[in-house]
């Protein structure tokens, strides 16, 4: 459902997605492949979403990445081509934060709190059977 990771010093969350890879031809080093993403999906109305969300949390120190959301997709879109797709549905650059996160075993709630404690984004992810 949630793909929680860090490194990148910023706070990022991904639309609802779905990747297909195609087989890689020999000395191919990039995953060629479609995307399927949910742009339905809010966290707040809609949630239950039709892919996995990727969520990076890695503003909790360090210098901040302040690539702004509107260069790095062209960088990436003139890089990758047809193997880029936008799915950044949250992308804040400009404060440190941490992301917390509360479970049931109906749903799941991602908070994204800045070093002042204000919330900068928040989502619930509810399981399709639940």
């Amino acid at each position: 459902d949630v793909v929680l990771s860090g490194h990148v010093h910023n706070y990022q969350r991904s639309r609802p997605m779905h990747f297909a890879p195609v087989p890689r031809k020999t000395g191919e080093r990039l995953v060629n492949g479609t995307f399927r993403i949910d742009t339905d999906f809010d966290g707040v109305s809609r949630t239950r979403p039709n892919g996995t969300i990727h969520i990076v949390s890695g503003g909790g120190g360090g210098s901040l990445i302040k690539d702004d959301l509107k260069n790095v997709e062209s960088v990436l879109r003139d890089k990758y081509g047809d193997n880029w797709a936008p799915y950044t549905a949250k992308h804040i650059v400009d404060r440190h934060s941490l992301v917390t996160c509360q479970a049931t075993k109906e749903r799941l709630t991602l908070r994204a709190i800045d070093q002042a404690g204000a919330e900068i984004d928040r989502i619930v992810i509810t399981k399709p059977n639940a």
